[in-house]
């Protein structure tokens, strides 16, 4: 074989072995610039959970971490290119990896000039045979696995290492995290300084019924709590007025962790209107925290206005129906009478329902302002109406209205002719009288008679009498019976 040739294929593999070197340098450089990366990640969320970073301290960090990474790039990926190793470099690795090779490799590098340009008086032969010598040999060599990857395996340890402590850090602190890749990527930004707590308020605005309590609360949680806060507040056309609040409860961060790392306190504070007779606004400060303005609507508690009832008596009585608008809830009503109750609320009613003294609940019709119901009366009680509003308030104090149950008085009948024991006349006739009396007339008149045999049986017998029913409660009846 041609020696030229050999070293054509020697030199070939040794620069292909360079130029896996230069690759291995660029990734260990990777490694470590994305290593870099992360340690100033960590360092900016350290520096960021310990104290406010301000936009000079952000841009002097900035440079300061590209002047390094960019040092960091420089060596270990841009020098190891401008100062690559050379053909014979190269091969002295191998021959260090492979000392079976006795120097042909480096030997056969050294020694090929002097084929055409032979000034030591080298012999050729010997040198053609160093060639193919070591060409033969090195076809069975892997020259890549005289590539230490050491140093890769570290930078790769080291990244490794640094890229879980920031995966950790942005799961277990994701605010403080964020808030820093924000910082360190937008270091010109002047961002306002965050406190290390904050103000909750509640109700907020509400709604309270007339001469009820009500609880303001402030909720302060977060780090270094103020030691306090006040409640401002004011009527319409009145000056502020200032209350200190009481605490409610605490919840205090038993962690010896200090900035924004620390877990949360929390504090309750409560401060109670006892009874409140006019709408107010009112807002708290806390540190240097102020709430918005809140406002507490003073509103009317729920009650009836006026009642109005309908008597729609029972058919058989004959009476027309009575309408009682006297703002009189009372009752007092035939058995069996079904009494209409309307009644008026000074605002829309939720919901409402009227109690009987037994524990009936009897439904209530609501249209807005207006109820309307149906009792019937049954026996002598009392009832109540009740109604809430939208907020859930009551009316205080619903009214007992009496129900008086009159009972139907039985009818009454005097049969006045014949009126004394008669004995009966061969046609077996008799002329009947009988006077009734009932408080609402009549609708049906029998005679109920019995009838006894000869052999001692008794039949019982009854017919109906005509009569005028419309003739009122006090009437006569004639009728001859025969």
């Amino acid at each position: 074989m041609d020696p030229r040739t050999s070293i054509q294929y020697l030199t070939g593999r040794l620069q292909k072995l360079r130029n896996f070197i230069l690759l291995g340098h660029a990734a260990n450089g990777a490694l470590l610039i994305l290593t870099g990366l992360a340690v100033v990640l960590v360092l900016g969320f350290i520096f960021n959970a310990a104290f406010f970073l301000t936009t000079t301290f952000r841009v002097i960090f900035a440079v300061a971490a590209l002047l390094a990474l960019a040092a960091l790039f420089f060596h270990t990926v841009v020098w190891p290119i401008i100062t690559k190793p050379s053909t014979e470099t190269v091969a002295l690795q191998v021959e260090e990896k492979y000392p079976q090779l006795q120097d042909r490799l480096i030997a056969s590098l050294q020694l090929e000039r002097n084929l055409s340009r032979n000034r030591e008086g080298f012999s050729t032969d010997m040198i053609q045979a160093i060639i193919r010598q070591s060409q033969e040999m090195c076809q069975d060599i892997d020259f890549m696995k005289s590539v230490d990857h050491g140093y890769l395996k570290r930078s790769l340890r080291y990244f490794s290492g640094a890229a879980l402590i920031v995966v950790m850090l942005g799961f277990v602190f994701p605010s403080v995290f964020s808030e820093t890749v924000f910082l360190l990527t937008n270091p010109t930004v002047d961002v306002a300084r965050q406190l290390s707590y904050k103000l909750d308020v509640n109700p907020k605005n509400a709604e309270v019924a007339k001469f009820s309590p009500i609880s303001i609360e402030a909720l302060l949680f977060g780090r270094s709590l103020p030691a306090d806060a006040k409640l401002h507040w004011r009527y319409e056309d009145g000056a502020v007025k200032t209350e200190d609040f009481a605490q409610s409860r605490a919840v205090k961060a038993t962690a010896a962790i200090a900035g924004k790392l620390a877990p949360d306190d929390t504090t309750v504070l409560a401060y109670e209107f006892r009874e409140v007779r006019r709408s107010f606004e009112y807002w708290v400060t806390a540190g240097e925290i102020e709430s918005p303005k809140y406002q507490i609507e003073a509103v009317d508690k729920p009650r009836i206005m006026d009642v109005k009832l309908t008597y729609h008596y029972p058919k058989y009585t004959g009476m027309q129906p009575l309408v009682v608008d006297e703002n009189d809830g009372n009752i007092t009503a035939l058995k069996g009478t079904e009494v209409r109750v309307e009644a008026t609320s000074n605002k829309p009613a939720q919901t409402a329902v009227i109690e009987m003294k037994n524990g009936q609940l009897v439904p209530v019709q609501i249209e807005k302002h207006q109820l309307a119901a149906t009792i019937k009366v049954a026996e002598d009680g009392n009832y109540r109406i009740k109604i809430t509003d939208e907020l859930g308030n009551e009316n205080p104090d619903p009214i007992d209205y009496k129900i008086t149950a009159i009972s139907d008085a039985f009818p009454e009948a005097d049969l006045f002719a014949p009126g004394v024991p008669v004995n009966l006349a061969d046609d077996m006739s008799l002329d009947l009288g009988v006077k009734l009396f009932d408080d609402f007339g009549f609708s049906d008149l029998k005679l109920h008679y019995r009838v006894f045999s000869i052999q001692g049986e008794t039949f019982a017998r009854k017919i109906d009498i005509p009569f005028d029913r419309q003739s009122g409660r006090n009437i006569e009846v004639r009728y001859p019976w025969s």
